[in-house]
């Protein structure tokens, strides 16, 4: 059975459309067979979006899948330069499609990880893809803080059944961490690289 963290464009097309408001907006999102939650907008994702702060300058949406939580955070903050990368060729399609139905610029790229990504970011948001396994999340994590601007943040939204406690415990090790919000056992956490002396 394919995963939606996996390329099997073999998948059969099963469009849907989804619809969510930021502020007095509304979002369209088509998703397919083989993207993650594609018959619904994920609750971690939306728990995300709605309690980041304001961002700035250049963003990267890690595993955006359809391009849910960079085009919401795109519309939040316009003049962001964003950039969305996944390892589903089918979400990648879908994201570009997305972006241009909500008038929201940005560079979508076909990526295992920030490998075919250049430059450093100001802003990484990743809601890690939990079903790929325990050494798939932390490597996209570990990648991220390497790829950190200075005074750059990684935001990761994990539940705490899925390990945010460890992924916690074991980004603490590379990075100044600190989980800013938690609820319903959803954990939204700030990852910053530590200032050399």
């Amino acid at each position: 059975m394919s995963q939606y963290f996996q390329n099997d464009p073999s998948l059969k097309q099963d469009m849907k459309e989804l619809t969510c408001w930021c502020g007095t907006r509304k979002l369209t999102f088509l998703t397919d067979s083989g993207v993650f939650s594609r018959g619904e907008i994920d609750d971690a994702s939306l728990y995300l979006v709605r309690n980041i702060p304001p961002l700035s300058g250049r963003v990267l949406d890690l595993g955006c899948g359809y391009g849910f939580i960079g085009i919401y955070a795109a519309v939040k903050n316009p003049e962001i330069e964003l950039v969305q990368c996944d390892i589903n060729e089918r979400a990648v399609r879908l994201c570009r499609t997305n972006c241009e139905a909500n008038a929201v610029i940005s560079h979508a790229v076909v990526s295992d990880g920030l490998s075919s990504l250049e430059g450093d970011f100001d802003w990484i948001l990743l809601n890690p893809p939990i079903h790929a396994g325990k050494e798939t999340s932390y490597r996209l994590a570990e990648e991220s803080l390497r790829r950190l601007s200075d005074g750059g943040t990684l935001v990761l939204v994990i539940r705490k059944k899925h390990g945010a406690v460890s992924m916690t415990e074991h980004l603490s090790s590379l990075a100044e961490v600190e989980t800013v919000r938690k609820e319903k056992g959803i954990h939204i956490i700030y990852c910053r690289k530590r200032e050399v002396n």
